[in-house]
């Protein structure tokens, strides 16, 4: 996982279909979302997706990015955590 020190992400009209594997406490079998796509000018090559967690007043801000690979039960693409800020 990358640290980084601002959110340099962009927010684009394009959605992007992904499966966060399990690790999101639901998705085991590939379930899919539909997420908003964010690009950050320090990784042109790169998509992202965006979750947002708050927790007694701390908001999370997690940007995952979109890997080629490809869930095996569901044939969605899959996520990894990339980077995230504390608000």
């Amino acid at each position: 996982m990358m640290t980084m020190t601002n959110d340099n992400f962009q927010k684009t009209n394009k959605k992007v279909r992904i499966t966060f594997g399990g690790w999101d406490g639901k998705s085991y079998n590939g379930e899919a979302v539909n997420l908003t796509a964010y690009t950050n000018p320090s990784f042109p090559e790169k998509l992202f997706v965006r979750t947002r967690k708050s927790d007694k007043g701390q908001v999370t801000i997690v940007y995952h990015e979109v890997l080629d690979t490809i869930h095996k039960v569901s044939g969605e693409k899959t996520v990894t955590v990339f980077t995230y800020f504390c608000l």
